[in-house]
């Protein structure tokens, strides 16, 4: 199989889960698979599912991956810097499509229910620091005492991330802590940019 059809297979795979809300288990169970075939090829594994995989997934998703290439091309694509949402150390580049803008992305490896990642996943973030209401700001951390005080208002140590995501609150330069449930202006932490896209680790 040729580069371009394992790219667009692995475009519309990610696609589909994300449109759908499915997850690896999920759509596999209703095409009749086994998850792993789904999952070692998403994770970059050499492993590619062969056409009676593809063909099943296809039938119960309703539509199918883009072989001829046409779709992928007209998909503007950006290898972008990754790191380590907790340290901040570089994991290499990725190659994101449909995403514009000045991109960098972080792998997380613990679970934010509230904005919808699990451990694994990674977010695309755009440099930016002018915000709308109900936008994903995506932060650092700085070393002002702030992250120790919200640990102390809570009684404990939560265990953290270098990485911080809050959502911008209406009428004010600050952020909802969702998952603290606590407001944080914007002056107290160093903003990265917005949350653009979560690519999903399907393991």
């Amino acid at each position: 199989m040729e580069d371009f059809e394992v790219k667009a297979i692995r475009v519309w795979m990610r696609s589909i889960m994300d449109t759908k809300e499915w997850t690896a288990n999920k759509w596999a169970t209703l095409a009749g698979t086994s998850p792993t075939n789904i999952t070692r090829f998403l994770n970059g594994a050499k492993f590619v599912p062969s056409s009676k995989t593809v063909g099943k997934l296809a039938a119960v998703a309703g539509s199918s991956p883009d072989l001829g290439g046409q779709d992928l091309m007209n998909l503007a694509s950006q290898t972008i810097p990754f790191f380590c949402a907790t340290d901040l150390r570089k994991l290499g580049t990725m190659t994101v499509y449909n995403v514009k803008g000045d991109l960098i992305a972080y792998r997380f490896n613990k679970d934010l229910t509230p904005y919808g990642l699990s451990n694994g996943d990674t977010l695309v973030v755009r440099k930016q620091t002018k915000f709308e209401t109900g936008d994903t700001v995506v932060h650092e951390w700085l070393d002002n005492g702030l992250l120790e005080e919200l640990d102390r208002l809570e009684g404990h140590a939560q265990g953290h991330s270098e990485i911080g995501l809050g959502v911008k609150m209406k009428g004010h330069n600050e952020i909802w802590k969702t998952k603290r449930k606590y407001a944080v202006s914007l002056n107290d932490v160093k903003v990265i940019g917005k949350l653009v896209q979560i690519i999903k680790n399907f393991e």
